[in-house]
């Protein structure tokens, strides 16, 4: 237990550092947040806040509450810092995502509803994935890994690992990989030209 409330600790100074880098890199212009993929976050992040609360789990429904705060303030922000291409596929997307979360939010069985959380994360970040892409330099790599470290102290910090509780934290760890790959080579490959 007391190994637990250390990882905790540092998962929340994990954290801390993220929305700090990332609304510097926002406010510095290095990141143009997506304004679509950030209102399904903050979609998701409040519904996810909302069943922690009437479920108990306080401790975490606070560590939920703080991010969700903090994609209402990135949202606000992407109207002035964030991209403006909007393309086809990106209203697909949200579409998609917004057709998704009702359901992922009915469903009763745990099982599913990780499944459904999951395909909704999918759909909410396909327009970052699309713009970071086109514009790799969109985003910046470090949230990714500063991200990264947060969730392996956040699954560390479980003190019941198993599907429910931890597959949409692993599935976040992949897409920071992913992302962070994603935006190295395509660096790399628009430096080339």
């Amino acid at each position: 237990m007391e190994s637990s409330l250390i990882f905790w600790i540092i998962s929340w100074l994990f954290i801390t550092a993220f929305c700090l880098k990332y609304l510097q890199s926002v406010l510095q212009g290095e990141t143009k947040p997506h304004i679509y993929t950030i209102i399904l976050y903050v979609l998701i992040t409040g519904i996810i806040f909302y069943t922690q609360i009437l479920s108990g789990a306080w401790f975490w429904a606070m560590y939920v509450g703080i991010t969700c705060v903090f994609w209402i303030l990135i949202f606000f922000l992407s109207f002035r810092y964030g991209i403006k291409d909007i393309t086809f596929s990106d209203k697909l997307s949200l579409s998609l995502a917004l057709i998704s979360i009702p359901i992922w939010y009915a469903t009763w069985d745990p099982f599913l509803a990780v499944i459904l959380l999951i395909i909704v994360d999918i759909f909410s970040s396909y327009p970052t994935v699309r713009k970071t892409y086109t514009d790799p330099y969109s985003e910046n790599i470090y949230v990714f890994v500063i991200e990264f470290m947060w969730l392996i102290f956040s699954i560390l910090a479980l003190t019941q690992i198993n599907f429910n509780s931890s597959a949409y934290l692993f599935y976040i760890l992949g897409f920071d990989v992913f992302m962070f790959v994603l935006i190295y080579l395509r660096r790399r490959k628009v430096s080339l030209k």
